[in-house]
């Protein structure tokens, strides 16, 4: 016998009688489907219905922070006058994340806190120190990444201190030569700012010691020699790290006198020359300035007495003795002209000008 059952898919098909077991399960999962859509669909009908508007207008979602706070932390009482504490960082080009970390450390070093280790307390306020484009990072981590201070600083320093900026500084760390006019003070302590804005730069102390030495000029290797009897190279690397600063201290006096006197304009060697500093060379051009808008003042004052003159010159016998009409040759040429009614005509005067009178009567 033949029969005709439906697939899920609401299509008849045709089955033989010995497969009635199989019309039977056939028959009962149909209805189960049946049932199962006929619940989604109702509950499909209990969700509200959103519009356009809706699925477009934005919804607040909160990230989860990217550090992770031991349970075992005790809480404590955060103050808002500790936050005005906290050095800012902004993540600029300018700024240095390790000066950063070094303020950061200190400010936690002075807050003690019941039951509150010092990790936690940094982990707490440390996203409380940055700002705008260094905030907007922190907030970037992946969640739950962070759960040692150590971590946090590994994480900074990698963000804002990278691989080339490192790699420069430890070029100029190696190649560092002194300035023209530089004092063996000013030197030392440019030196030690370039090592301190790089603390990783990984150089032992004695090649940092001689990158120093080999920096400076003839004259001033010279004098390190000559305050330490020709003996400097007999010292030990921190030994001469200890030498440099005491002569680096007393020399801060030594060159002070220097500079008054190297403040006088000295000649040179070569006859006539005068060797000019930068501050004097500004007052030079500044000088040379206001000479030129006085020559241009003048110039102007000089063209409108110019105009002045052309006005006042007198339009008959050109003399700038007179205006035009207190010229004297004005009664000669009215008898000339004593015609009531004339028709106009051209007077050409001993001047080689043409003067054309119109009308019936001339009043002069």
């Amino acid at each position: 016998m033949r029969l005709w059952q439906r697939d899920k898919t609401n299509r008849l098909f045709r089955v033989e009688s010995k497969d009635k077991n199989l019309i039977v399960q056939n028959s009962n999962n149909q209805m189960e489907d049946n049932g199962s859509n006929q619940g989604d669909n109702e509950f499909q009908d209990d969700l509200p219905i959103r519009t356009l508007r809706d699925y477009l207008q934005p919804t607040r979602t909160s990230t989860p922070s990217c550090m992770v706070i031991p349970s075992a932390a005790g809480a404590f009482d955060m103050k808002p006058g500790i936050i005005q504490l906290l050095p800012k960082f902004h993540g600029l080009d300018s700024e240095s994340p390790y000066l950063h970390l070094k303020e950061f450390d200190e400010v936690c070093s002075t807050l003690h806190f019941n039951d509150v280790t010092e990790e936690v307390v940094k982990l707490k306020l440390f996203p409380f120190s940055l700002k705008e484009k260094a905030k907007s990072w922190l907030h970037s981590l992946r969640p739950r990444t962070i759960a040692t201070w150590q971590e946090m600083t590994r994480e900074f320093l990698k963000k804002f201190f990278p691989t080339h900026k490192t790699n420069t500084l430890r070029r100029n760390i190696m190649n560092f030569a002194q300035k023209d006019g530089e004092t063996f003070f000013q030197c030392w302590e440019r030196f030690k700012d370039l090592l301190l804005a790089c603390p990783h730069h990984g150089y032992e102390i004695w090649r940092v010691i001689s990158f120093f030495y080999d920096g400076l000029s003839s004259n001033m290797r010279q004098f390190v020699e000559m305050m330490c009897n020709g003996e400097f190279m007999s010292k030990e690397p921190n030994e001469a790290w200890d030498y440099f600063d005491l002569l680096a201290e007393n020399a801060q006096a030594w060159d002070t006198t220097d500079k008054n006197e190297k403040s006088k304009i000295a000649p040179n060697a070569k006859g006539g020359i005068y060797l000019i500093k930068d501050d004097n060379d500004v007052n030079v051009k500044i000088a040379n300035l206001t000479r030129k808008v006085e020559a241009m003042e003048l110039s102007k004052a000089n063209i409108g007495k110019a105009q002045t003159i052309v006005e006042s010159i007198c339009g008959i016998c050109e003399s700038n003795a007179h205006m035009t009409e207190d010229c004297p040759t004005i009664p000669a040429f009215k008898k000339c002209c004593m015609i009531k009614q004339i028709s106009p005509i051209l007077i050409k005067d001993h001047f080689q000008k043409y003067i054309i009178l119109i009308g019936e009567t001339i009043l002069l």
